[in-house]
């Protein structure tokens, strides 16, 4: 694990620093392993195997169902399993084996050393990108500890050592300007409070000729009372394609590729044009 986040330092920043161009982060082994910001002083630990940078997360959490269900043990044990497949038919007939092959189908515009996998849930797609491009680094970020620490569980039973789980705000993500070859977010950008900031914080991140790959629900039209009803009781948001398409575009990447429609589910491709920028960020 030290050697993993020794590892991540070149890629890694201060969430809370985002002004200051001259913090850093540097690694701490005692008491505990930990990443400590050089500018604000903020301590990161290192909690089951998790990065955590949200150490202070219960006590300012406004959480939702569908993001009490993501935290829930009970759930957690089973969500790779039967609960995320049945989730997803319920807004279309898509497999776990069809999102694998479309995955692996999609064609890189520059080598992948470092992969991001955004709300990796239980670690699926992040095991699953590390066979496809065995890259040196492989960051699965989510929100929930009970997730992440499963996602822990399953890579150490598969003897995947260059996973590195860290816990992360998708709207604030801890990662350098354009640190990022390969980033994915299958089955939760519509749980996302504020999808466009956390497309631009993927825009930041992600380099240059990098892709982004997303799974994520949509409207549909003849549907459109049971969604309403349904985003108010889950927090769940169903996305108009151009307005996505449009927020995808103001953070610099280009037109959705590959795209694929399955009912309520939208899949999509899309490669970074630019270069990513914040200003105070390194």
């Amino acid at each position: 694990m030290n050697i993993l986040l020794e590892k991540a330092l070149d890629f890694l920043s201060c969430p809370a620093c985002s002004a200051n161009a001259e913090a850093s982060l540097s690694f701490v082994r005692a008491p505990a392993p930990a990443l400590q910001c050089t500018g604000c002083r903020a301590s990161y630990p290192v909690v089951n195997g998790v990065l955590d940078f949200l150490p202070d997360y219960h006590e300012h959490r406004q959480q939702g169902l569908a993001q009490w269900l993501m935290e829930n043990r009970a759930v957690v044990s089973v969500y790779e399993t039967y609960f995320r497949p049945a989730f997803t038919r319920m807004g279309s007939p898509i497999t776990y084996e069809e999102e694998m092959v479309w995955l692996k189908s999609v064609q890189t515009g520059r080598p992948v050393k470092t992969v991001l996998d955004l709300a990796c849930g239980t670690g699926k797609y992040a095991r699953m990108l590390n066979d496809f491009y065995a890259p040196d680094l492989v960051f699965a970020a989510d929100i929930s500890l009970p997730m992440l620490e499963q996602a822990v569980t399953y890579a150490n039973a598969a003897g995947i050592k260059n996973i590195l789980h860290i816990r992360a705000d998708a709207g604030a993500l801890p990662f350098r300007n354009n640190s990022i070859d390969r980033a994915n977010c299958f089955g939760a950008l519509h749980l996302f409070p504020d999808a466009p900031r956390t497309i631009r914080e993927l825009g930041r991140t992600v380099s240059k000729d990098a892709v982004f790959t997303c799974l994520t629900s949509r409207k549909v039209r003849l549907l459109s009372p049971v969604q309403k009803i349904f985003s108010l009781l889950m927090t769940f948001q169903f996305f108009d394609e151009d307005k996505l398409q449009q927020a995808l575009i103001e953070a610099g990447f280009g037109k959705m590729d590959g795209v694929v429609h399955r009912q309520m589910v939208l899949m999509f491709g899309a490669v970074k044009k630019q270069a990513g920028q914040r200003h105070g960020r390194p």
